[in-house]
């Protein structure tokens, strides 16, 4: 999962297999002029958050985490943490229906792999306004 805190930088959020999305990610995110700091789940996330005590702007996040861990199951998670309805991005392979229509029930766009780097920047640009 990535954030972007106000006017401070972006998080990562993905399972350990997808670490070179992760880099991938935060490199481009980073030419955009977005610093970034990566987590490994909802709970790092979580801390990390406490820890910079500003909440994020945005919330881009994989889906598929560790374990039983999720995307949306991170997103409602910071999302109740801070008290605020942060926009959000869910980056998925997968295009069924039904996570469509739980992301829709949250407010949280859906960016389908492979990422298109327009349609990133894009969303990224929806979210932060």
């Amino acid at each position: 999962m990535t954030i972007l805190p106000r006017q401070a930088g972006f998080w990562g959020i993905f399972r350990g297999s997808h670490l070179n999305v992760l880099h991938a990610m935060t490199g481009t995110l980073e030419r955009w002029g977005i610093s970034v700091i990566p987590a490994k789940s909802t709970q790092e996330l979580l801390f990390l958050v406490d820890e910079l005590g500003v909440p994020p702007d945005i919330i881009i996040a994989d889906y598929h985490l560790d374990g039983k861990d999720t995307g949306l199951t991170a997103i409602r998670s910071l999302r109740q943490s801070v008290g605020q309805n942060i926009p959000s991005i869910l980056v998925t392979a997968d295009r069924s229906n039904k996570l469509k229509q739980n992301a829709r029930k949250m407010g949280t766009e859906i960016l389908t792999k492979p990422v298109e780097l327009q349609a990133l920047r894009s969303l990224v640009r929806w979210g932060i306004q």
